[in-house]
């Protein structure tokens, strides 16, 4: 918006000048209001008017470039990460983190004005908040590492912050009371009971992802075509992901290329499998279940004939749990998600002695470090098993300090 006039000067001359409003400075809150005088033309006004309307639009960019805010810069970052491949579920969920922890944070705060405070504030809050804050924080470090590569700072101030020894504690004591993998005989309790109440085509789900450690999307994926019955295997060669808007859709590639592979299975599980295929797609009526015929999918809706939610699994655990749970109690089974079951499988390998090597081949992990430090957990019995050692060593070595000082007594008295 702008005036031009026409004036006179004192020595009685007509000249031209203009006065006019092009909004506020973003950074300093100062109004931007461009003024000109003693133009011959009011050509020659408008001309400088709009040269001044483009030196404010450089200089903003200029500053923008140089300084801009948090939540301008994670835009800038979400396209990139957008851009790279990733799935997009994995972008959507990173996306809605950002936005319902680090905007309210940090969002209206220049990066370059962001310092070790100022992060260590928002992971003070941020503990306060989630569990996984650790998590959070790492994110909200990698969009300020990408920061630096635009140039937009020099230093990332999350790398200076302080984690407190309160927080380790605490991680400590919650990483030590998670149980979130059934021993063996757990395991098979869980099922026996599983079988008994729920429907048979649930129970082949857990059954096949507690014998071979497969994830949970991976196992809803399969085809029934994924049944290689001459080699009693399944051949796992996509999972189930949801899009940006929390859809499911199947995904042509698992979680890893370790993951793409085959997996053997035990006589028990693969007789389970055939089991619900022939009665699936015999009868349209199987237990307490009506099935809707399709050859495709392993695991069908019901209802659809379509896979089913990734989030299903998770579902049929906690009714199962809810409706169940003194009973569960007194046999000694508590809740675990999905996952807990590629836990167990790991630990049913481990406890059977089974290579770390061919455990890393079966559950189709990366690398050995994976298998070693996060899926073989320890049982009870084994945490038990040095002090039964103790207590039998100390039985006999009493026995023997015993024999040995009566029989240096006889010799004794012999001499």
């Amino acid at each position: 918006m702008v005036k031009y006039e026409k004036y006179k000067t004192k020595a009685g001359k007509d000249k031209w000048k203009y006065s006019g409003y092009y909004g506020f400075d973003e950074k300093t809150g100062k109004k931007l209001q461009p003024r000109g005088r003693g133009f011959d033309s009011k050509a020659e006004a408008k001309l400088d008017y709009e040269r001044t309307v483009e030196n404010y639009k450089n200089e903003a960019q200029q500053k923008m470039k140089q300084d801009i805010k948090f939540s301008q810069l994670l835009e800038e970052y979400l396209e990139y990460y957008k851009q790279s491949g990733i799935k997009p579920g994995t972008y959507k969920k990173f996306k809605d983190e950002m936005n319902r922890y680090a905007i309210p944070l940090l969002g209206k705060k220049y990066v370059s004005k962001i310092d070790v405070d100022d992060c260590q504030e928002a992971y003070d809050a941020l503990r306060k908040k989630r569990k996984d804050h650790r998590k959070i924080k790492n994110q909200i470090k990698t969009v300020l590492d990408f920061g630096i590569t635009k140039q937009y700072i020099t230093t990332n101030p999350m790398e200076y912050i302080l984690i407190s020894k309160v927080e380790t504690r605490y991680k400590k004591r919650r990483l030590a009371a998670s149980e979130n993998f059934y021993e063996p005989q757990q395991l098979m309790t869980f099922l026996e009971a599983y079988k008994e109440v729920e429907e048979f085509h649930k129970f082949v789900y857990f059954r096949l992802i507690a014998f071979t450690g497969l994830r949970r999307g991976e196992a809803l994926a399969l085809y029934e075509s994924d049944v290689i019955r001459n080699k009693k295997a399944i051949d796992v060669n996509k999972t189930l992901a949801e899009d940006e808007d929390g859809k499911t859709y199947v995904d042509p590639f698992p979680k890893t290329e370790e993951s793409n592979n085959i997996v053997y299975l035990d006589d028990d599980t693969y007789d389970y499998v055939i089991e619900l295929i022939n009665f699936r797609n015999s009868f349209e009526q199987y237990g307490n279940t009506t099935y809707i015929y399709n050859n495709d999918f392993l695991f069908p809706s019901p209802k659809t004939g379509k896979h089913y939610h990734r989030q299903a699994p998770n579902e049929w655990l906690k009714n199962f749990f809810d409706r169940n749970e003194d009973e569960l109690k007194r046999r000694g089974i508590h809740r675990i998600s999905p996952h807990g079951f590629r836990h167990s499988q790991a630990t049913l390998l481990y406890e059977l002695g089974v290579d770390p090597k061919d455990a890393q081949y079966r559950l189709r992990h990366a690398n050995l470090k994976t298998t070693m430090d996060i899926y073989t957990h320890i049982s009870k019995d084994r945490k038990r098993a040095p002090i039964l050692k103790l207590d039998e060593f100390s039985a006999n070595g009493a026995t023997f300090g015993a024999t040995k000082q009566e029989e240096t007594k006889k010799e004794r008295q012999e001499r």
